[in-house]
């Protein structure tokens, strides 16, 4: 299951890869009816064909691909999906999603078990996730914020830590760990 570092580590992976790429190709399964968000999947395939990816950024848990002409295509692996860089093409799988051929002959192949995954693309960040939080660990957590949002909240501290809306990124296993870590009960 994806949480930030998961999310992190994939976005170093793919960036080198498809960094300056043209997305040559886009192709939506129609076995994959909710993964492309805010509009049909052929408009979605129509406008990310072409487009040259920038740079890949990650809020919290989403992947950011930044392309050409201000366009955002954003990608939520959610609990089971993958988004795999490939030479070779996307083998047939019973749980491919999705494929993206780049100018170079090479893909980038999502594939989704239980089809939460979902993927954006927008020139406003805020149509995606208006109200993101914070992220835990960057330079401008401001610990006596976090503090005075706990305060004020009734709700167990494991339901607030993984409200995204107070802190971007966590996820279950990893508000399991830092509570169990910090010896506080998940239903206090």
């Amino acid at each position: 299951m994806p949480e930030l570092p998961e999310v992190e580590t994939i976005r170093r992976d793919l960036l080198p890869a498809v960094r300056g790429r043209v997305i040559a190709e886009v192709a939506i399964s129609p076995n994959a009816p909710k993964l492309v968000q805010l509009m049909h999947p052929d408009e979605f395939c129509r406008l990310l064909t072409g487009r040259k990816v920038e740079d890949i950024s990650r809020r919290g848990k989403y992947l950011i691909f930044n392309l050409d002409r201000n366009l955002l295509w954003v990608v939520h692996l959610r609990m089971t999906g993958r988004l795999q860089h490939r030479q070779d093409g996307c083998p047939e799988h019973p749980h491919l999603r999705a494929t993206f051929r780049l100018d170079d002959g090479t893909w980038l192949c999502f594939a989704d078990l239980r089809k939460f995954g979902m993927m954006w693309l927008v020139d406003d960040w805020t149509l995606v996730h208006p109200s993101l939080g914070p992220e835990p660990l960057e330079d401008g957590f401001n610990h006596a914020a976090f503090h005075t949002v706990l305060k004020r909240r009734g709700a167990p501290i494991k339901s607030v830590l993984l409200d995204q809306e107070v802190v971007a990124g966590i996820g279950n296993i990893y508000a399991d760990e830092a509570l169990f870590a910090a010896g506080i009960n998940p239903k206090k």
